[in-house]
């Protein structure tokens, strides 16, 4: 015999009631982000960016369209990591040998954040064979 509260089950009608709470959090985050202007012109500028060839290709399932958008965001870090490592060798290369140090530890430097962008670039092809990977 089950008992029904609204037309529900109770375990049907606690799990809507923890929903709706759910549902209620999200609309007050929502409302302070509109709130915010600058991190809602962030926001929306970031989702128009990253989802506007998503949505229409891979519309079939939002999951496909998630991984696109992440692969993309991993893709633009590791550019911004790429420049900011060359740039920052070729400063402290500049640096060093100004600074009166001789060429071999100009290139120490220099290779350090070499050293540190291939570093970076390893990891997310260690956790893309880690994930093929079956246990």
């Amino acid at each position: 015999m089950k008992i029904l509260v609204n037309g529900y089950t109770v375990t049907e009608h606690l799990e809507l009631r923890r929903n709706k709470k759910d549902i209620n959090l999200v609309d007050r985050v929502l409302e302070n982000i509109k709130a915010n202007k600058t991190m809602y012109l962030r926001l929306v500028l970031l989702t128009a960016l990253m989802l506007h060839f998503d949505i229409l290709i891979y519309a079939d399932s939002f999951g496909a369209s998630l991984d696109r958008v992440g692969n993309r965001l991993l893709n633009m870090l590791m550019n911004v990591a790429k420049w900011g490592s060359i740039c920052m060798g070729i400063k402290e290369m500049i640096t060093t040998v100004l600074n009166g140090g001789n060429v071999k530890h100009a290139l120490n430097k220099g290779l350090m954040y070499l050293l540190m962008y291939v570093f970076i670039s390893i990891y997310p092809q260690l956790f893309s064979m880690f994930s093929d990977i079956k246990f």
